[in-house]
């Protein structure tokens, strides 16, 4: 008898359930399971784990929301280099007499990454083949080249432009987006650096200047770029200081602010991304107009 070793496949039990409250709930039942038959098989398997995502982003918030009741605050000076004195604010977290002290922040970080990933599984290959497989699987087509360090570069750069995730992510951003979700961006956040917790001015005079159509493509190119991609290799977890930029100190890289003070989570960077795969689940996936 064989014995298997590894994790748990898991699988969600009600996926259709959650489907159609994620991305239907406005269809009749009928209509939804026509457009449910009508999806293609790979379309299904990037629905399958858009999906299961999706519902692990609801559980964090939901989380996230009884620390934040739990969350009382302190206020104390503090000196810094250059002889910088002002006074911060330290949040405390107790739940189960334990000590929770910045995880509201951390699943925040989480929920951003998760649904960052959840547009490159929309933007990317059905399949990814690393370098080497891509080339194993088209060795006939290729075996007939002058193959020189030139002959590797060029194939590289066809590697990347079939499976690189990023160009297809920030195109998908700034160029397919709807003109809704498109002006709630730029109306909403901004690309700018930042100078001891000040805009930096000559930065924000060139985000000011700049067209619609470059305001998104910093927004799409920053979302990858500094907050996906630091998640994922350098295990960077973005505060995102919804008004409160004068808690971030001076930055060498344009950062995503916001730029408009909100009351509740309405424009939220997190609800606007579920917003935006929710769309793109709707027009690619389920092909829903």
């Amino acid at each position: 008898m064989s014995v298997m070793f590894g994790p748990r496949l898991i699988r969600t039990l009600d996926l259709e359930k959650d489907i159609y409250q994620f991305y239907c709930s406005d269809l009749t039942r009928d209509k939804f399971q026509d457009v449910l038959k009508l999806v293609e098989p790979d379309n299904m398997k990037k629905l399958q784990k858009i999906t299961e995502r999706m519902e692990f982003v609801h559980h964090l918030l939901a989380i996230r929301e009884i620390l934040i009741t739990h969350k009382t605050s302190e206020f104390k000076f503090f000196e810094e280099p250059q002889a910088l004195i002002g006074i911060t604010k330290i949040d405390h977290i107790r739940l189960f007499d334990k000590n929770f002290d910045g995880v509201d922040y951390d699943i925040e970080a989480l929920v951003l990454y998760l649904l960052l990933t959840c547009i490159d599984t929309i933007a990317g290959q059905d399949e990814y083949k690393s370098f080497s497989e891509w080339i194993q699987s088209n060795w006939e087509n290729f075996k007939s080249e002058k193959i020189d360090n030139t002959w590797i570069k060029r194939k590289e750069d066809e590697h990347k432009a079939i499976f690189g995730v990023g160009k297809n992510f920030k195109n998908l951003i700034s160029n397919e987006i709807s003109e809704e979700l498109k002006i709630r961006a730029i109306n909403n956040f901004a690309v700018t650096k930042l100078d001891n917790g000040k805009v930096n001015q000559e930065s924000w005079t060139s985000w000011e200047l700049a067209s619609s159509d470059e305001k998104i493509k910093k927004i799409a190119k920053n979302l990858f770029e500094q907050i996906r991609n630091k998640y994922t290799h350098s295990n960077y977890r973005t505060f995102f200081p919804h008004v409160n930029i004068k808690y971030l100190r001076q930055t060498d890289f344009p950062v995503l602010i916001s730029i408009v003070e909100k009351e509740d989570d309405a424009d939220s960077l997190v609800r606007l991304l579920i917003d935006i795969v929710t769309y793109f689940v709707s027009i690619k996936l389920l092909k829903i107009k």
